[in-house]
């Protein structure tokens, strides 16, 4: 068996079959606003986890300062917490091995109804939106910078010796999360040990002809490149 897609944990399937052709005149607009949204969605766990290292490093502290008796000896590893750690064996070929979670992004192509085509970025698009990228990076990076400068209270944090005279064990059990066991034994096998976004199109489209329609643009640009520059050179001498 072959052509397999599998994955340890979660597998969703995002389907769009119409009006596929999402670069179209709004595409710059759309894209840095999605980036925008997943950088916010970054800002907010990057508060959430400072909120819990802060709050578990303030209950470490006052068990070190309430004068607790030391129990570290009499605890005892009772529980195994072993989470999301899957083993799949791959034995056909051209499988497709995810450990966690997948993401499957499909698209249709009709290229024979207005509106359905799946349309290629333009060039003068790809270099906006490249830029704003750039300067949404830049001014994010900042941000995030100065607010964990700002908010985080590195004076705070536990030393060793702290750490080492905490008077019970901080996790008083063994865990394995996501230690995932990946068998590749068949051919052309892809594996990836974590996460995966996969995106798919479907299209009745010849992709040689697709392939020489691009290459005619490109030759057509060229051409018209090379006249214009013949035209300046006349217009010089």
């Amino acid at each position: 068996m072959g052509s397999v897609l599998a994955t340890g944990d979660s597998l969703t399937f995002i389907w769009r079959t119409q009006l596929g052709g999402i670069f179209n005149k709004r595409a710059v607009s759309t894209v840095t606003a999605i980036y925008e949204r997943l950088r916010d969605i970054e800002f907010v766990l990057m508060n959430i986890n400072m909120v819990f290292s802060e709050s578990h490093t303030g209950l470490l502290r006052r068990a070190l300062n309430g004068g607790l008796v030391d129990i570290r000896e009499e605890q005892s590893l009772m529980h195994y917490l072993n989470l999301a750690d899957d083993t799949i064996t791959a034995e056909g070929k051209y499988d497709f091995v995810v450990g966690d979670s997948a993401t499957v992004f499909f698209q249709v192509d009709r290229a024979d109804a207005p509106g359905f085509a799946l349309e290629p970025l333009a060039d003068a698009d790809k270099k906006i939106l490249s830029a704003k990228l750039k300067s949404i990076n830049k001014d994010r990076d900042e941000e995030l910078k100065n607010f964990v400068l700002n908010r985080y209270n590195s004076s705070n944090v536990l030393s060793k010796t702290d750490l080492k005279n905490v008077p019970f064990s901080d996790v008083p059990f063994e865990e394995s999360i996501g230690n995932d066991y990946l068998d590749a034994r068949g051919e052309n096998i892809m594996a990836i040990g974590d996460f995966a976004l996969i995106g798919l199109v479907e299209t009745d489209q010849d992709a040689d002809d697709i392939q020489s329609k691009k290459s005619s643009r490109d030759k057509f640009r060229i051409s018209k490149k090379k006249n214009h520059l013949s035209m300046i050179t006349s217009q010089a001498s």
